[in-house]
């Protein structure tokens, strides 16, 4: 049965790993976490901090504005110009 807001994640064995709970959605889980020793000051805090991961295309935007973009007529000149 699926609850909208948590996802269990489970290993390749298929043995449940973690759970993703959207505190969001499910608030009345606060308590319990605090009680278990999880401090949560600021929902907004710990929703920032589970999205810093920079995906795929943040890093080559990144990258495209930083420089790093090569271009070269053939693999080995290209190569050469990364090891520069």
């Amino acid at each position: 049965m699926a609850v909208a807001g948590i996802r269990l994640e489970r290993t390749s064995a298929g043995v449940p790993r973690f759970a993703t709970i959207d505190l969001r959605k499910h608030a009345d889980f606060i308590p319990l976490l605090e009680e278990k020793g999880v401090e949560i000051n600021n929902l907004q805090s710990v929703f920032s901090k589970v999205s810093t991961r920079k995906t795929g295309l943040d890093e080559a935007l990144e990258d495209v504005k930083k420089g790093r973009v090569y271009s070269a007529k053939d693999a080995k000149s290209l190569i050469a110009q990364c090891l520069q």
